[in-house]
C-alpha cells in the first residue's frame, strides 16, 4: 500500500488572503522602485545628451584662463 504524500491539514482562507496581500504589496513596491530607477536613468541620460556631462563646463573654463 502506498502512503499519501498530500497533507490533510486545512489552511484557513484568511491566512492565504493575508499572505496574498503581502505578496501583492511587495510586488507593487518592487515595480514602483524599478520604475523610478529606470525613469531616473533615462532622464539623466537625456540631460547629459542635451547639456553635456555634469560640471563639464568647468573643463572649458580652465582652458580659457590659461
Amino acid at each position: 500500500m502506498k502512503k499519501s504524500t498530500t497533507s490533510s491539514a486545512v489552511v484557513q482562507p484568511s491566512i492565504i488572503e493575508d499572505a496574498w496581500q503581502e505578496v501583492s504589496a511587495s510586488f507593487e513596491r518592487f515595480c514602483l522602485t524599478a520604475g523610478i530607477a529606470t525613469l531616473t536613468r533615462l532622464m539623466e541620460k537625456d540631460a547629459d545628451g542635451l547639456c553635456g556631462p555634469r560640471y563639464g563646463h568647468r573643463d572649458g573654463l580652465e582652458s580659457l584662463r590659461r
